[in-house]
This record gives structure tokens, sequence and C-alpha cells, in this order.
């Protein structure tokens, strides 16, 4: 064997290697949420009941690195701690419950985003397209769920309807 294909062979070893395992220095790019010191020892109890697999995927890097992400697979299932309450929340809000925790689902980029409601503090999880059954990774995940407090969920009131008031009707009487 030349020397030339014993290096183009080894070359190419390191570089199917370098593809398996690990996320590299970076991992998963996920956008930390920043929220208030509560939220976050909320998200910090959280994170060591996080699975090491959701819906069969093993769990990756993610950058940065903190208590208030998690990524799986690949294309990653994402979740992130602390987030900001839903702008879709609505007290008419259609809501998913698995395994005891309520979820309001987004349609995004066709995938999909869950987010806990009721919740001392809000979770959200971004399943991607393709991704079946879409709530599969809300299964593994609900006992991690369970270290975030209930909290009753708060609705903005409706918006006031202006009110109608009625005239008094003018009848004529007849006179005498």
């Amino acid at each position: 064997m030349s020397r030339y294909l014993k290096l183009g062979l080894a070359a190419a070893l390191i570089a199917a290697l370098a593809g398996c395992g690990d996320d590299g220095p970076g991992g998963v790019a996920v956008t930390a949420p920043v929220s208030t010191a509560d939220v976050g020892a909320i998200c910090a109890r959280v994170e060591p009941a996080l699975p090491e697999q959701v819906d069969n995927t093993p769990r990756r890097d993610t950058t940065p690195r903190t208590d208030r992400t998690a990524a799986w697979g690949d294309p990653p299932v994402v979740m992130r701690c602390g987030v900001e309450r839903p702008t879709a929340l609505r007290a008419t809000s259609q809501l998913n419950t698995v395994n005891g925790i309520d979820w309001l689902v987004e349609e995004r980029d066709g995938g999909h985003v869950f987010t806990t409601v009721g919740r001392a503090a809000y979770v959200e999880v971004t399943v991607p397209a393709g991704h079946d059954p879409q709530v599969g990774p809300l299964v593994d995940l609900a006992p991690a769920m369970q270290f975030v407090p209930p909290r009753p969920e708060f609705y903005p009131p409706p918006a006031a309807t202006p009110k109608q008031t009625a005239t008094p009707r003018q009848t004529a009487t007849p006179k005498r």
C-alpha cells in the first residue's frame, strides 16, 4: 500500500470519527432565556432530572452551556426553561395534557413548539418538522416538568365591550 493511500485512508478515518459522538466544542446553539432568580432556581432543579434520551434519541450539548437549555437528537428537540409567557396563550387556548402536564401547542416552521402552562416557570420544547409523533418527547420530559411547581394561570380580562344603553322608545299618546 502506498504512503499516499495510507495517509488518505487515515484522513478519511479521522474525518469519519470526528462526525460521531459529541457535538464538538460548541454543541447545539440555543438562545438561553433570561428570567428572574426565582425562575432560574426552578430551572436549576429541572436540569438534573432531564433524561439522557428523549424519544429514543441521545442528549446533546448546548451552546451556551446552561441549566436552562437542553437538546436531544438530530435534528434536535430543544428545551428552554424560563421563557416568557407565550403571546398565543389565551383563556380559550386548547391545551394538550401529557402525563399530568398541560402544554400550549403552536405550529412554527413546520414543527411544533410546546410550552408548559399552569406552572411557576414556562418551559418551551421545540420539536422539529418530521418528528413523529410530535408529542413523543413530552412523554419523556414529563417527570422532569414535575419539578416546576404548579401555579394558577392568570389570563388578562376580556376586552371591555361598550355598554349599550337603550333609549326609551317614544310612543305617542292619543289626546282625549
